[in-house]
Order: structure tokens, then C-alpha cells, then sequence
């Protein structure tokens, strides 16, 4: 791994300063209003509070019962407090409210680079854990137990969703004459969730709306949505809710009595408004100008009333105009390689990148392949310079699995390493000499999505730069510029043969076309039917020793799906991905083999290695002749993290 001699790099953390914020205090008080007291309309309940001259603000909401207000404020004292209803003052508060503890955390921001997380008290938060979107069944941990879970195991993140089917959706309970209330036994969900995520410092973003109630073909909830005419409500279609002036009202007043409610919980990372909006039935008809103009109007919103300025997300496809009011830009992937996917993803600048939710995406994986995603997870963010980990999909196999232990051990390798994660991480090329052994596996990095990679010379491309743009759907015409064909180059010594499984074709129809130095070698159709077909189908391809050019493509009219390409006997004992961590060399080892050793180019003063199969951290020697490590190192198994301090 040829990077030329590094002078020694030392940091120094951002100071480690107290956080500013004293309370919370919750005061709750009567007031005598009419109409529904969830309609900010009708009732716009405010709180005044005074302190020697200065005057600040907070919502007030209805607690079932009466009225509370929230007070997080950045000086100590006694508050006189004035209640506001409508623009016109109510009434004084009796006595004073008292703020005196001092928090023991505080917000998380983005910072001055637009490309990291910052606590207000100046240290980079790099998110890191799994998504927790509601209890993942009866054996399993409730969600502020599973909060208290990832804690204890190192992790630092979550994402949690208003969903109805476990009662966390507080605006689905109203129905008829009822629409417009908030379901408090929601809501009480929600006061456990908020303050034990303080507590543990595991940060969630809180997914606001997600596409099922807006949405009759993608994990469809519309036939049970309240506001559906047939369920009692106005709506007639769907694609209503972005422009309907009555929803949009509803969907206000819910916002605001969460900002309300719960906005001085630091363990709230984020306000996401929306999970993957493309599968609602207004993106899946392309209406992306209603979808877009109704993100910048509730991102807009969220940010008059929230004084405590947690940042707004969406999670979606990469569309610039979807993003324009949000802070952070959050994919999602589910490809068979998410390596591939996290490495060979395109990383816009301008705000914080990370995947928000990554998975495998074949069915029924192993535990242990299962295991080897949450740490590709983790690491590929790390190595590719990421806001953030990978952070994957699959809590329920997590907590059922006890794979805890890939976080745990990540977190004790980052912080006792001293590595610093975030988008000043350099990725390298690194070349790994190590024996031909083997097979070369091809595994692509993009789901559903366009390839932007198509030619691939091995196994020089056989790295997850390369294939996390390549995508496991093979087009035919209906969508040939996603890309309908791939070509590998290859310079064989020895016979090898091509190996590689249709998955599933569309129901529209496929045909395989594999040429070899211009003709024909395979062809087969995967005819049109009733539903998309499960083809299963392994197909081989022999290759005699020299020089090949070897096409696999799709003369069809729709898709089939490739999970991995296979070229017997070409592969490497060893794949490296390395990347530059301040005057770190940092370089991910993943043997093919059962045993393998390796050599790097490297000028090496010390190195650790990590691991990370057998969750150790190794004192690493290093023996160099002429700038170069001596041929044979051992790795203790499949999987290892090599950390050196570069001259």
C-alpha cells in the first residue's frame, strides 16, 4: 500500500465544555378555551416566561387532562410565567417556576461544515446503531429497553417510527367526529421513548409520517387510514394528503404538539418527516412537485416552533429538490452487498451523507452473513468517509441473534485506536499481495437503481469501489439506460469458468444473453406471466486460459436479478479497503481463505489490529526491509481491521 511517508498526527478533542441548558421543568395549569384544544387554530396556547428583563417562549399543550408547558432554558432562576392564548394574555401563573439543574446533556447540531454532527458542546457525534422502528414482537424488548440495550453495547443511534400497528401513531386513534384528537395513550408511549433516549445518550430520529397510510401497492395502509373517506374521513385518494388544505392543517397541529410536547429532549436527534416518500402513491406516480413543496412547507414550519433547532430530515432517494430544506441527506439500500452499496456511493457534500437504512438484499440470510452486514455496515461508513454508520434495518434479528457485540467491539476499537470518524477520512487504493486463491466474487452494491459501473476489468475492479455501482437488477429495453449489460475483462492463466444464479425475472419478461469474444454462449428466456417469476437458476459459463471479454446481458423487454458473479480460481487470498485517518493508515483485511497471510507497502511506526471476528485487539509487529513489510504476516481470521501509524 504505496502512501509515502505521513508526518505523526495528534489531535486534540473540542473542548470538553459543559452543556449549557437547566431544567427541563414541566408546570401544567387550567385554562378555560373552547374547541378542540389540539387545533393551534382554535388554541394557540403560549407560555411566557421572565427573567431579569428577558422573555422567552415555549408552546404550551393539552395533556388529556389540562394544560403543560416545558421549559428548558439556557439561564437558571425564578420565572415568572404568563399564559398566552390567541396573540392575547390570559393570566399570570401563581408564584414562579424554578429552574436550577443543570442538564447533563444537550443538542446535537450540524456543524459549520455542513458535514458532521456536532454536539453544542463542540465534540463530533458520528451516529452509529441500528434502526428501531417499533417493538420487533412479544419476546423481544420493548423500545425504551431495546434504547437501553444499544447503550450498554456501545451504540449511539436509533430511528424509531410513529407507526399505528403498534399504537406509537398518535394522530391515527381520531376517527370520525374524533379526527383532529391525539391519542394520549400514543403519547405516553412517547414519554418513555423520549426520556430514556436522553438518558442513555441514544439519539433517535423520529420518523414523523412513513409512506403505508399514503400508499395502496407498498407495504399499503390506506384501506385502514382514518382520514380515508370509506373510514370516515374527507380524503379520496392518497396523493390528497400533499395538497389537501385540511391535512396539511392536521399534520401541522400534530407537529407542533410533538415540538411541544417533547422538544426538549436532547435524546432526539432529528425530526424526520417522512420514510421513503417515494413509495407513496404520489411518488410512485411521479407527483414529485406536491411532495417537494410540501417538505419545504413543513420543514419550514418545524423550524418557526421548535426553539431547541433540532435538525429536519427526510429519507429517500437522492432527489436535490426533496432535499433542499432538509439538513441531512439519508439514503436507504438493500443490495447483496452492502460494502459495495456504502463504498461505491456518491457523497454529496453539502450536508451530512450517511445510509439510514441498509439491508441484504436476498432472502432468508444466514446469522452469519447476517453478522457480516452489520459490521459492513459499520466500517464501509467508516472507511468511506461517512457522516455516519451504515445503519442497519434488521433490529428484530439483531436482538434475536445477540449480534450486539459488532457495535460493542466497533465502539472499543474507534475510541482505544483514537480513530475519528466523519468525512475527513481519506479513502486509499490499497494493494494487498497475497497468493492467488480461490474464487472471485462479483457481488453488486445498488439495489434497485441505475449502474453506473458496467465494465469491470479483474480482478483489478474486483473491490467494493467498483461494484457498489453495479446494480444486482440486470435491465432489458423498458429501462436499458440503468443499465441492460455488464463486461469483465479478464486475463486467465489457467481455465476458469464464469458461474452466476438468475434470481427472479418481471413479470413483463427477460431474456439472458451472455456473449464471449462476440458470440453467443448462453441465451435463455424468462417468459412474461401473471406476477414476477422466481427463476433460481444457476448458469455456467467455461473459460478457457488467455484473454476474454465476457458480456452478460438482458435482450429482454423488463429486469432479472444477479446476486453475484463468480470467476473460479481467480480470486486473492486477501481483499484490503484502507483508508487515511489523520497520520493512521487504516486497512480492512478480508481473507477468502481459511488461513491466509499478506504483505502491504507501508512504513509503518506501530500497528494494532483488531479482530474483528474474534473481538480482539492485537499488538501488531512489523518487520520492514526497504520500506516493506516482509512477505508472510499471519491474520488470526477472516475479518480484520488493521490500524498503523505512518511515518
Amino acid at each position: 500500500m504505496a502512501m509515502g511517508a505521513l508526518s505523526l498526527f495528534s489531535f486534540i478533542l473540542a473542548s470538553q465544555l459543559s452543556p449549557k441548558w437547566y431544567g427541563p421543568t414541566t408546570t401544567t395549569f387550567d385554562l378555560v378555551t373552547t374547541g378542540s384544544p389540539y387545533d393551534p387554530e382554535v388554541n394557540d396556547v403560549r407560555v411566557r416566561f421572565k427573567l431579569k428583563g428577558k422573555t422567552i417562549e415555549r408552546l404550551a399543550y393539552w395533556n388529556g387532562k389540562s394544560w403543560s408547558v416545558t421549559l428548558l432554558a439556557e439561564e437558571p432562576g425564578s420565572y415568572t410565567a404568563e399564559v398566552w392564548r390567541n396573540a392575547t394574555r390570559e393570566r399570570t401563573l401563581k408564584g414562579t417556576v424554578q429552574v436550577s439543574l443543570k442538564s447533563t446533556t444537550d443538542f446535537v447540531r450540524v456543524g459549520d461544515d455542513y458535514r458532521t454532527y456536532v454536539k453544542e458542546n463542540g465534540t463530533r457525534y458520528w451516529p452509529m446503531g441500528h434502526n428501531l422502528g417499533w417493538r420487533g414482537g412479544a419476546d423481544l424488548p420493548s423500545v425504551p429497553d431495546s434504547l437501553r440495550r444499544m447503550a450498554a453495547n456501545g451504540m449511539n443511534w436509533a430511528r424509531i417510527w410513529s407507526c399505528h400497528w403498534d399504537g406509537k401513531n398518535p394522530w391515527w386513534g381520531g376517527r370520525g367526529a374524533n379526527i383532529g384528537e391525539l391519542d394520549q395513550t400514543s403519547l405516553a408511549q412517547w414519554d418513555d421513548i423520549t426520556s430514556t433516549a436522553s438518558a442513555t445518550g441514544v439519539r433517535f430520529q423520529w420518523v414523523l409520517f412513513h409512506h403505508g397510510p399514503w400508499s395502496k401497492s407498498v407495504d399499503p395502509n390506506w384501506n385502514d387510514n382514518p382520514w380515508n373517506k370509506a373510514n370516515g374521513g374527507w380524503m379520496n385518494t392518497p396523493e390528497e394528503f400533499f395538497t389537501d388544505s385540511r391535512a396539511e392543517k392536521l399534520s401541522k397541529a400534530y407537529l407542533r404538539y410533538v415540538v411541544a410536547r417533547y422538544g426538549h429532549e436532547t435524546g432526539i436527534l432529528a425530526w424526520e418527516l417522512f420514510n421513503e416518500v417515494e413509495n407513496t402513491e404520489a411518488g410512485r406516480t411521479d407527483k414529485w412537485s406536491i411532495i417537494e413543496s410540501w417538505h419545504d412547507r413543513m420543514a419550514t414550519y418545524l423550524r418557526t416552533i421548535d426553539p431547541y433547532r433540532h435538525p429536519v430530515l427526510t429519507s429517500s432517494s437522492l432527489r436535490p429538490k426533496l432535499y433542499a430544506g432538509a439538513d441531512v441527506y439519508q439514503p436507504h439500500g438493500y443490495p447483496p452487498n452492502i460494502s459495495g452499496l456504502i463504498l461505491g456511493a456518491k457523497v454529496l457534500t453539502d450536508k451530512p451523507f450517511y445510509f439510514g437504512e441498509v439491508g441484504l438484499g436476498f432472502s432468508n440470510p444466514s446469522k452469519a452473513q447476517q453478522r457480516e452486514a452489520i459490521r459492513d455496515a459499520i466500517w464501509s461508513g467508516y472507511l468511506g468517509g461517512h457522516s455516519g454508520a451504515g445503519q442497519y434495518w434488521y433490529w428484530d434479528v439483531v436482538q434475536r441473534e445477540n449480534l450486539d457485540d459488532e457495535y460493542a467491539f466497533a465502539s472499543k476499537v474507534m475510541r482505544e485506536a483514537g480513530l475519528r470518524p466523519g468525512p475527513e477520512i481519506r479513502p486509499v487504493r490499497v494493494r494487498v499481495d497475497a497468493p492467488s486463491a480461490g474464487d472471485l466474487v462479483l457481488r453488486p452494491g445498488v439495489g434497485w437503481g441505475p449502474s453506473t459501473q458496467r465494465s469491470f476489468d479483474l480482478p483489478r475492479d474486483a473491490n467494493p469501489g467498483a461494484t457498489g455501482k453495479m446494480s444486482t437488477f440486470v435491465q432489458g429495453s423498458g429501462h436499458a439506460d440503468m443499465g441492460s449489460e455488464f463486461t469483465f475483462n479478464v486475463d486467465l492463466a489457467k481455465a476458469s469458468r464464469l458461474v452466476f444464479r438468475v434470481g427472479s425475472a418481471a413479470k413483463m419478461g427477460a431474456k439472458l444473453r451472455v456473449v464471449v469474444d462476440g458470440k453467443v454462449a448462453v441465451e435463455e428466456d424468462f417468459p412474461a406471466g401473471s406476477g414476477d417469476t422466481q427463476v433460481n437458476k444457476d448458469f455456467k459459463v467455461d473459460l478457457p486460459a488467455g484473454k476474454h471479454k465476457v458480456v452478460v446481458g438482458n435482450a429482454g423487454t423488463d429486469w432479472f436479478t444477479v446476486d453475484r458473479y463468480t470467476f473460479e480460481g481467480l480470486g486473492v487470498a486477501v481483499d484490503g479497503v484502507g483508508a487515511i485517518d489523520a497520520g493512521k493508515a487504516v486497512v480492512r483485511l478480508k481473507a477468502n481463505v481459511d488461513q491466509a497471510t499478506f504483505s502491504l507497502d507501508a512504513e509503518p511506526v506501530s500497528a494494532r489490529l483488531a479482530d474483528l471476528e474474534n473481538k480482539k485487539i492485537i499488538d501488531f509487529p512489523f518487520t520492514v526491509k526497504a520500506g516493506r513489510m516482509v512477505p508472510g504476516m499471519p491474520l488470526p481470521s477472516r475479518d480484520c481491521l488493521l490500524i498503523m501509524r505512518l511515518k
